[in-house]
């Protein structure tokens, strides 16, 4: 697996290549959300980690919210977290948060105290609906 600050660069990197493209811009963000945080739980319980097409739409209905880098940069920032349930709840979570509480994702906000991430698990199905 590529190491998560390298894998960030080159997505943004992809990202920027197919800027007037939103559907590869999705399809490059579910597959690399899908590795570095999971998409959901299988009927066992597990995770799930390659797309299905209902994966494209939630993402999809999620960067059309935000924008395509915004999405990614919160889901390498979400990685690594102890996330119990589905990830892409949590990511939502996450980007409902950061709207929220004002913070634009840029370095300067940190200064200011923002968190980009939401205060509890409980608020993994506050998003919006996707």
């Amino acid at each position: 697996m590529e190491p998560l600050p390298q894998r960030r660069r080159r997505v943004l990197d992809d990202l920027r290549h197919f800027h007037d493209d939103r559907r590869t811009q999705i399809s490059i963000i579910t597959q690399n959300v899908g590795e570095i945080l999971g998409l959901g739980l299988d009927g066992s319980g597990g995770l799930r980690t390659e797309p299905e097409k209902e994966d494209y739409a939630r993402v999809g209905a999620l960067v059309k919210r935000c924008s395509p880098q915004v999405v990614w940069k919160t889901a390498c920032r979400a990685a690594g977290q102890a996330i119990d349930g589905d990830p892409l709840d949590y990511l939502q979570a996450c980007l409902r948060h950061r709207r929220e509480d004002g913070s634009s994702g840029r370095r300067d906000d940190k200064a200011g105290g923002r968190n980009d991430y939401p205060g509890t698990p409980d608020e993994y199905g506050d998003g919006w609906e996707v």
